[in-house]
């Protein structure tokens, strides 16, 4: 409303946010050329192909070898017929693994903070959530999203920092990662993340049937579904 709208500009005004940042970037970044070569690799494709979703792998792989061997996992060994220790990998940091989660953390609550009171924030993941109000209303002024933002310019000249994925006028949430939609923005297409869930093979409407799903269920329910044969039984 315009009251509660002229109540948050009031406290905004008596706890003003820096307005602009800077940042002694200098030096040599070693994964910024690697950062830069997947991003633009990706750009080339739609999403969802095939070409898209390798440099998408690529990019990702190289956080997961980062903070690789630091937490004892255990992974199966065909040679060794068992589950053995997962090691550290050749570029693994703690620090470098805790700064990538921990900063796009940091960006994510900083704009949560910022939300109105009057805005529903639905869930939130590690550097996503879904939120009741368009892209534009959300205040990206605080310290940590300026310095996301100017690593973003840096990696990609001229992105913004969020991106709009999909618009519902409706959505039935389930769980985290598990968003319905029960009303769609004009011919948007659905939106249905199904928290691991797989309907049976051959389902028309996936959507529909995960409300039905859920609307529906019973105490001690079950949901059968197919699934790979695990490496330790292939061997």
């Amino acid at each position: 409303s315009k009251m509660q709208r002229k109540r948050i500009d009031t406290w905004r005004e008596k706890h003003p946010v820096p307005v602009a940042v800077t940042f002694d970037d200098v030096g040599y970044r070693l994964f910024e050329p690697f950062t830069t070569a997947i991003r633009d690799n990706r750009a080339k494709y739609r999403r969802k192909t095939l070409p898209f979703e390798f440099n998408k792998l690529l990019g990702n792989s190289a956080y997961g070898k980062i903070g690789q061997g630091y937490k004892d996992k255990r992974a199966y060994g065909p040679r060794e017929q068992d589950y053995v220790p997962i090691g550290p990998s050749r570029i693994s940091d703690p620090g470098l693994a805790a700064l990538v989660c921990g900063f796009v953390r940091a960006v994510l609550g900083e704009i949560l903070s910022k939300i109105p009171p009057d805005v529903d924030v639905i869930s939130a993941t590690t550097d996503g959530f879904l939120v009741g109000c368009p892209l534009e209303q959300l205040d990206l002024s605080g310290v940590m999203c300026q310095r996301f933002a100017a690593l973003v310019e840096r990696v990609t000249p001229g992105a913004s920092m969020l991106e709009c994925k999909h618009v519902m006028l409706q959505v039935l949430a389930i769980r985290t990662r598990g968003q319905i939609t029960l009303q769609r923005h004009g011919n948007d297409d659905y939106v249905t993340a199904k928290a691991g869930i797989k309907p049976p093979e051959g389902t028309q409407d996936q959507n529909e049937y995960m409300i039905d799903l859920f609307l529906d269920r019973k105490p001690g329910q079950k949901h059968s579904q197919t699934s790979y044969i695990p490496l330790q039984k292939q061997a």
